[in-house]
């Protein structure tokens, strides 16, 4: 993954191991002065995020920066 935007690359690889962008701190305050977090305004040109999402384990203390069932369309 590469892109000119460094938040939302980190965003989107987030997205693809299942982690919500917005729970991890750095991006929250990265997005206010130097890239995007929502996924409406990063233009995806390859593959879809959604058919690549895989359910990355993560560390215990980290579980709560997982997307719930209802955040995954994002």
């Amino acid at each position: 993954m590469f892109g000119a935007d460094p938040v939302a690359v980190d965003a989107t690889c987030a997205r693809l191991m299942s982690i919500d962008p917005w729970r991890v701190s750095y991006l929250g305050d990265a997005e206010a002065f130097l890239g995007n977090i929502a996924s409406e305004r990063i233009a995806q040109l390859a593959e879809d995020v959604d058919t690549l999402r895989q359910d990355f384990r993560v560390l215990e203390p980290f579980e709560t920066l997982k997307l719930t069932p209802r955040a995954t369309a994002g």
